[in-house]
């Protein structure tokens, strides 16, 4: 299989909008391409997220990261969060989520960040073997919390 993964721009916006579609439908939220079109050229706009793309043979898009700079604290340095990670059913195990991952850790490093950061649910045992795979530490002393406003 030939995958390319290359930096999403602006430019490729249609492809990623379709992807994050299928993601959104993958975490049991309704389709609206539009919004979603309008969230991702928001966030690239302001030039706050960066995205990696997986691309086949023929250039359609299979598979993404969508990334966010941040800071931490306490060793007062920037910090990349992989906040979302999706590749599309056809296309996984293949090895894209790896690649897309690599590809992440290439962008923060260029970037002069500290690491990368990333949750997941506790019921997703692949990506997890795939995170540790990837030297990733699971963070065992400390809870997430979340207030909706």
């Amino acid at each position: 299989m030939n995958i390319k993964i290359i930096e999403g721009k602006i430019e490729l916006l249609e492809p990623i909008t379709q992807l994050y579609n299928e993601y959104m439908l993958f975490y049991k939220q309704p389709s609206n391409i539009p919004k979603y079109r309008a969230y991702l050229k928001d966030r690239m706009l302001q030039d706050n997220t960066i995205f990696c793309l997986a691309v086949d043979a023929n250039n359609n898009a299979v598979g993404f990261t969508q990334n966010f700079n941040s800071y931490s604290s306490l060793s007062l340095h920037p910090i990349l969060v992989l906040n979302d990670l999706f590749v599309s059913s056809n296309y996984r195990r293949k090895g894209i989520a790896e690649m897309l991952i690599k590809k992440t850790f290439q962008l923060a490093k260029k970037a002069n960040m500290f690491r990368v950061d990333l949750r997941t649910s506790k019921d997703n045992t692949g990506a997890q073997k795939l995170y540790n795979k990837m030297n990733f530490i699971r963070d065992e002393n400390v809870y997430t919390y979340r207030c909706e406003l």
